[in-house]
């Protein structure tokens, strides 16, 4: 009775061992299919690896070189953003004068125009003997000379047109 059971645990065995051997051998050339694809891979992916350290150390030193250059340009930029600075006010203040000029220019040329009609008017008048006052009535009566008012209003006009 006791071999039957040891006849039985061997002939499993056997089935066992016969049933994983295909499986050791595909596991095998896999192996070695891995093995030969690392062999020819490796020498090459050595090179990248020198490669991209090399190109680490190039990067490197350009970034270096740039930031000494940076260094070096940061008064020179400063000092450009000081002046884009002062022009900036600059075009603020000749902005302000050219509202003022534009606001108090044809007041200004409006009363230098009526100041020299007056004064031309009475320095025809002057001329005739007369006196500055007296002549300025008969001179609107007479219609010679438009009204001051008019004359004013014509010269600001002009000025407004040009």
């Amino acid at each position: 009775m006791t071999e039957a059971p040891l006849i039985i645990g061997l002939v499993l065995l056997a089935v066992l061992v016969g049933a994983l051997l295909p499986v050791f051998y595909h596991a095998v050339q896999t192996l070695k299919s891995v093995k030969n694809f690392v062999d020819a891979t490796g020498p090459r992916l050595e090179r990248a690896l020198e490669e991209v350290a090399e190109t680490t150390a190039r990067l490197n030193r350009i970034g270096a070189s740039l930031q000494e250059q940076g260094d070096r340009l940061k008064p020179l930029v400063d000092s450009a953003a000081g002046v884009g600075q002062t022009l900036q006010g600059l075009k603020q203040s000749l902005h302000s004068v050219g509202a003022v000029l534009s606001t108090l220019g044809p007041a200004f040329l409006a009363g230098l125009s009526a100041f020299m009609i007056k004064r031309s008017a009475s320095g025809k008048r002057g001329g005739d003997g007369e006196a500055e006052g007296s002549g300025e009535d008969d001179a609107t009566a007479s219609g010679d000379a438009p009204p001051p008012e008019e004359e004013l209003r014509a010269a600001e006009e002009s000025h407004h047109g040009h």
